[in-house]
């Protein structure tokens, strides 16, 4: 009888034990959740006192392009390139080269649309 209380007050212990740790590890969870949900308020939570917000411009440019499908980017970058490599081969090399400087540019509204559409503005 002296042996099954000394296992059960073991098993007592080890029960009291692994309550405790799981609270801990609820509330340090619980804590993490908090901190990060703060922290993602305080980062996109828009704009401050002190800050100016965006203009009528650039919202109406968003508006725009986030109709814009994303493919319609790549698509006329290809497009561009090709035409300057077809300028090129008929031998008009100055309009070849403007044509192909406008690939980064159309390219890089793409990743603009790209992230007005996941992030959006503010």
């Amino acid at each position: 009888m002296e042996e099954k209380q000394r296992n059960g007050g073991y098993i007592e212990r080890a029960r009291d034990k692994a309550r405790s740790v799981r609270q801990n590890v609820v509330g340090a969870g619980r804590r993490m959740k908090q901190r990060a949900s703060q922290t993602y308020t305080d980062s996109v939570g828009g704009v401050g006192s002190h800050e100016r917000g965006e203009g009528s411009l650039t919202k109406a440019t968003e508006y725009f392009t986030s109709s814009i499908p994303s493919g319609t980017f790549l698509t006329l970058a290809i497009t561009t390139l090709g035409t300057a490599a077809a300028l090129r081969y008929f031998g008009q090399h100055r309009d070849a080269s403007l044509v192909a400087q406008m690939v980064p540019a159309i390219l890089i509204l793409g990743l603009y649309n790209k992230l007005v559409k996941l992030e959006g503005s503010e």
